[in-house]
């Protein structure tokens, strides 16, 4: 009998509201990673969203199943605001149920173009990324979205354990050694599968750093009657890169990931590397972007060398007030994707 993973919520929920000076260092523990990972976002006296981790947040860590009162969306076109006042995407970090290890389900759910925020539209481009942490690291083992469907990412570690129910390295975020204001780094290897039992024949070098560091994050609260009130976080924040190659000087392209403690990920960027990129238009996309307001600049948004330029970007940080009960797990996804790795009862 395998015993499900039944995630310490109330050691969560006590860590996100002490002081960031008062967690425990140098190395982070499984929960304390979880805590960067899965939002945790109340309603102070004032009816607006409160600070994750802060005084007013008095709420434990968001599971799939449990009532969002807010849900985090990307922020609108500033050249067409009164044209998608909610943005483009909602995205929740929820810590899922049943599983035989902690699974963070970060949603992407589309609400444009003809897309309807709360349905999933697989084939309109929604889906998600699925986070675990095991072995000291949290990793994205999962992902699925309109132009590659389902895909399992997988290490060379596969080729010595390849048991579907449990997947080990995959895609790397950060580890346990994640320190304040310094980079730590590591090389790691992987390739994409269609299952998460099939074991690639060849592995790709992506270079992946991250660090810890208080990042100023601007947000915007959206009541029921439309009401948009702005200002900024504060936010204990792990900062994620994963580049395209063995090293910065080498790789092609560049994703970074934004992690806040009780905010989970709430900004994703991406940048291509002039000379190296197999991308086109990049400065057309680039401008673009950049017109948009979609993103602004905060703290560690910068090219990691000359010649590199953002072509994308989402902040998550339009925090939209839910007028009807909601949960992540109305949306459905990833529905039966996981059923390999169900905790068996």
């Amino acid at each position: 009998m395998t015993r499900p993973f039944r995630p310490a919520i109330g050691l969560l929920a006590a860590l996100w509201l002490l002081p960031a000076s008062a967690q425990p260092a140098p190395q982070l523990g499984e929960a304390e990673m979880l805590g960067f990972l899965v939002q945790c976002i109340a309603t102070d006296k004032a009816g607006q969203p409160a600070l994750p981790g802060g005084p007013d947040a008095r709420c434990q860590p968001q599971t799939a199943s449990d009532r969002a009162e807010w849900r985090k969306h990307d922020w609108p076109d500033r050249r067409d605001p009164a044209a998608q006042p909610l943005g483009h995407q909602a995205s929740d970090a929820v810590l899922g149920r049943g599983y035989q290890f902690p699974v963070v389900v970060q949603t992407f759910d589309f609400g444009d173009s003809g897309r309807r925020f709360g349905r999933l539209e697989r084939a309109n481009g929604d889906g998600g990324d699925a986070v675990t942490v095991l072995d000291g690291a949290a990793w994205i083992f999962f992902t699925e979205d309109g132009g590659g469907g389902q895909q399992w990412f997988v290490a060379e570690a596969c080729q010595t354990d390849r048991r579907p129910q449990a997947p080990r390295e995959s895609w790397l975020l950060f580890d346990q050694t994640v320190a304040r204001d310094s980079w730590r780094d590591r090389l790691a290897r992987l390739n994409i599968a269609r299952s998460p039992g099939d074991c690639p024949s060849s592995f790709n070098n992506a270079y992946t750093r991250f660090l810890r560091s208080t990042v100023r994050v601007p947000y915007r609260a959206v009541a029921a009657n439309k009401a948009v009130r702005t200002g900024s976080w504060d936010v204990d924040t792990i900062v994620s890169e994963h580049f395209g190659g063995r090293s910065i000087q080498a790789a092609d392209h560049l994703e970074r990931f934004y992690f806040g403690r009780g905010l989970g990920k709430y900004r994703w960027e991406r940048w291509e590397a002039l000379a190296r990129s197999k991308e086109k238009n990049l400065e057309e996309r680039a401008g673009s972007l950049a017109e948009s307001g979609r993103c602004t600049d905060i703290p560690h948004s910068e090219p990691p060398a000359e010649g590199w330029i953002m072509t994308d970007c989402r902040t998550w940080t339009n925090l939209v007030r839910q007028p009807e009960p909601w949960a992540a797990a109305s949306l459905g996804w990833p529905g039966t994707a996981f059923d390999a790795i169900r905790a068996r009862e």
